[in-house]
């Protein structure tokens, strides 16, 4: 730890993360305490500087409960989950964002909490209005009065609002397969819009519930034979010639399929592309009639930092609470990258040193 000057006597830790030298695997961040609400978080002062930092793949937004425990103002919950997304799309505009709600609770040990179900729809419409994925917690776990059969079987404290151990778990098993599967169908090219709540199954409740590993739903439209190695990807629309985009700062596979009204997964594999990693200045096939002009010359005229950077011998001086990490990710490369290209040996830099990038 460095001093900033050399009357510093103390330092604020925000956080740590735990990498590995390449970067590889899931990265997994977590924020929040027992008795937040979205107006807590709309007060954090660097909530959009970090995020910024660590540019998420998905963010998932899992508060509802303390908004409605007194009492639910549907205005002020909309509001404030919007301006919420809001706040995570400016600060991470690649990143998904996945909204959540609360399941079944009670106040006061005996009284239901009614509002928790409209609490549900209102973080549905939020989400689908503003391009978010919505996971409906609140049915999944049964609706209304289930809380009493997790309290039952031990899966919730006595309090009717926390879930002990075992019940977590299976909150965390049952989101996870959610997860999984949604996406296993979606590379196998099947889209639909998320169910409906009426169409969700009952809860089954056994004496020991337990939820099974991981195992992907078969996709109702496809032949039951039908299996990631055979699925045949989507060929070019029949009499729809080839257009060609040029990517430019700031873009993401998402916006660029919403402008030519095509699906990310037909961008991937029009282009071969693996993941959502595209560059600037990369050149995309795109098969659509719905025409889209270009205006390279505004990002040829405000240049990107990191452009500049890059143009000018690809350096970057280190600034007052920079991390590799951080650099690393404004950059587009990895922290072993860059500490091989410095001699680094481990993470430490400093205010003012010159880093080789590129």
């Amino acid at each position: 730890m460095l001093k900033a000057n050399d009357r510093q006597r103390y330092f604020q830790l925000y956080g740590i993360s735990l990498e590995t030298e390449d970067d590889a695997g899931i990265l997994y961040h977590s924020v929040g305490i027992n008795g937040a609400a979205f107006g807590h978080v709309l007060k954090q002062g660097r909530m959009e500087e970090e995020l910024g930092a660590i540019q998420p793949d998905l963010v998932v937004i899992d508060l509802a409960g303390n908004e409605f425990y007194l009492g639910l103002d549907e205005t002020s919950f909309r509001e404030r989950l919007t301006q919420v997304v809001k706040v995570v799309r400016q600060a991470a505009p690649a990143a998904s964002i996945l909204i959540t709600c609360s399941q079944d609770i009670y106040r006061s040990y005996y009284v239901n909490i009614g509002e928790a179900e409209r609490a549900a729809e209102i973080s549905k419409e939020v989400a689908f209005a503003n391009n978010c994925a919505f996971y409906d917690y609140y049915h999944i776990t049964g609706g209304r009065y289930s809380m009493l059969k997790w309290r039952s079987f031990q899966l919730a404290k006595q309090d009717r609002i926390h879930l002990t151990y075992e019940g977590y778990q299976l909150k965390g098993e049952l989101f996870a397969n959610a997860l999984l599967t949604s996406y296993h169908q979606y590379l196998l090219g099947y889209y639909q819009m998320p169910f409906v709540a009426e169409s969700l199954p009952t809860p089954r409740f056994s004496s020991s519930p337990k939820v099974a590993p991981y195992q992907p739903v078969q996709t109702p439209s496809l032949p039951a034979t039908a299996t990631a190695s055979t699925y045949t990807p989507p060929s070019p629309p029949a009499g729809v010639k080839a257009q060609y985009y040029t990517v430019q700062s700031g873009d993401v596979l998402g916006s660029i399929a919403e402008k030519y009204g095509v699906s990310v997964y037909q961008l991937r594999v029009w282009n071969g592309i693996s993941g959502n990693l595209i560059r600037v200045g990369q050149r995309l096939t795109v098969y659509s009639n719905q025409a889209v002009s270009q205006a390279p010359a505004a990002a040829a005229q405000n240049p990107s930092p990191v452009a500049v950077a890059r143009s000018a011998g690809a350096y970057h001086t280190v600034q007052a609470g920079e991390t590799l990490y951080g650099i690393s990710r404004r950059y587009g490369v990895s922290v072993s990258a860059i500490m091989q290209l410095n001699g680094l040996r481990g993470s430490d830099i400093r205010p003012g040193q010159r880093l080789r990038v590129k």
